[in-house]
Parts: C-alpha cells; sequence; structure tokens
C-alpha cells in the first residue's frame, strides 16, 4: 500500500457509512511498513449497522494534483 499527500477512508457500505480503516492521511507510506494483517484477530469485522451489503467504499480527503494511492486488498466474506 503507497499513499502520497492524501487520505483515503475505507468504509463499510450501509444506511449510514461506517469507517473500517483511515490510511494515510497525508504521509507517506512506503510498502514495507504499509502493509496491514488482521488476521491474528480474524479481520476487520463489518459491524455498520443496517442497509449493509458487503461492499466497501474508499473516499479520498485532501488530494491535490500529483497525488496518488495504490490499495491491494486480500478479503474473505465468513458468513
Amino acid at each position: 500500500m503507497q499513499f502520497q499527500g492524501m487520505r483515503v477512508d475505507l468504509e463499510w457500505n450501509a444506511s449510514s457509512n461506517v469507517k473500517a480503516l483511515i490510511l494515510g492521511a497525508g504521509i507517506t507510506l512506503e510498502p514495507t511498513n504499509g502493509h496491514f494483517d488482521f488476521r491474528s484477530f480474524g479481520g476487520i469485522k463489518n459491524n455498520a449497522g443496517g442497509g449493509i451489503n458487503g461492499d466497501i467504499d474508499l473516499t479520498t480527503l485532501h488530494h491535490t494534483a500529483n497525488d496518488a494511492y495504490t490499495i491491494i486488498l486480500e478479503l474473505s466474506k465468513s458468513y
């Protein structure tokens, strides 16, 4: 995961979206320290409440010219 100059919010899609993870915030994350692994505690749970459909939304904030991001997600759905 790499960020340059902006923030990206990963949100659970619902009637009212709920933030799952906030990334970036105007700092640079290099691939070696921009790796998150949540398997040790069972992953991030979708706690969005009403109207959830399993979608993940990405919202960018504070972006300016030449800002960029790359996000690679490995996901599994649990029932």
